[in-house]
């Protein structure tokens, strides 16, 4: 991830913040991510507003005390006394730049900085050539600006030769924004249409052996390859004290084991935690198709259980309606 956009932000200016509350929303190709405060303060000043696209590196806030000094007004104010300095020095390097009458010309005309320039006449000399080269670099730069792409849809053109710059590709992210599925819709369009794709040569690869995956390992496969490739996958950390859960467990699985012959862990409490929570919270409970945001009704949770013969995830439906010892039978 190299960028995100600020999707909303759940503070405002002047704001009491605690350390682990949402500050704002950031937008990805894959997800929408609540990112958290880290410490407690004052949100003294909101630097980039909802829907800017923003580098992951770059500062959007400040928190800090009530009367804490905000570090880019001084930036700010640096900034513009040295702006008078800059320029007087660019005037003077134009003066010195050796360039030729033609070039000169032609640079003017197009309103160009000739201090930024590289010469290849004698002895550094900006030519017409120059000039011109120049020129054509600073407009495909500005089509590359205009045209809103996400960083991993550009690396995904970039991998199967789309030049998406020239190309007429409709963008179906936010705001008319070229994500990776665009790219992958536009190559297979290409394919159809009959345009041969070449693909770059590679070196030879000495294969050992080549066997067909049967039964379990097959589906286990299948199952793992469809859910990396179309599910987003985050990994999310956070506290939670479990010492009511201990106890709850330690009063009942005796009894349980007893009456039902089920030995139940703390697997199946979290289980039946996550499915009560995808039940309060059915957006995350969904699935992108199409072009399509589809929710589902249903609460039917996946757990990875090792067998002797490798890895299952069977599915427990309707999670969120079963009592523990009915999610333990099905996860056994």
């Amino acid at each position: 991830m190299e960028s995100g956009k600020i999707e909303k932000w759940h503070k405002k200016e002047g704001d009491k913040i605690k350390a682990g509350e949402v500050l704002f929303e950031v937008m990805t190709d894959k997800v929408t991510i609540e990112v958290e405060s880290y410490n407690s303060g004052i949100l003294r000043k909101i630097l980039r507003v909802e829907g800017e696209e923003v580098p992951v590196t770059e500062v959007v806030a400040y928190i800090g005390e009530e009367d804490e000094e905000i570090p880019q007004y001084e930036l700010k104010k640096e900034a513009e006394e040295t702006a008078g300095k800059v320029k007087e020095v660019s005037e003077i390097l134009k003066e010195k730049v050796k360039i030729s009458p033609i070039a000169r010309k032609l640079a003017e005309k197009s309103n160009l900085d000739i201090t930024k320039i590289t010469g290849t006449g004698p002895r550094g000399r900006i030519l017409r050539e120059d000039v011109e080269k120049y020129i054509k670099s600073a407009e495909e730069e500005r089509v590359e600006k205009r045209v809103r792409i996400s960083p991993l849809a550009r690396k995904t053109a970039k991998e199967i030769g789309i030049d998406y710059k020239s190309e007429k590709i409709v963008g179906s992210g936010p705001g008319g924004r070229i994500v990776k599925e665009d790219i992958i819709a536009y190559s297979k369009g290409k394919e159809k249409a009959g345009k041969e794709v070449v693909a770059a040569p590679s070196a030879e690869i000495t294969i050992k052996s080549s066997n067909p995956l049967e039964g379990i390992r097959k589906v286990i496969a299948e199952r793992m390859s469809y859910s990396r490739s179309n599910i987003p996958h985050l990994v999310l950390n956070a506290k939670a004290g479990a010492t009511q859960l201990i106890a709850l467990r330690e009063k009942f699985k005796e009894k349980i084991l007893e009456k039902y012959g089920i030995k139940i862990t703390y697997t199946d409490f979290i289980l039946k935690s996550t499915a009560v929570a995808l039940r309060e919270n059915l957006e995350v409970n969904s699935t992108f198709s199409d072009g399509n945001y589809i929710i589902y009704d249903d609460v039917n949770v996946g757990v990875a259980v090792s067998l002797e013969g490798g890895l299952i995830v069977p599915i427990i439906f309707n999670c969120d309606k079963l009592k523990i010892t009915d999610i333990a039978k099905k996860k056994n």
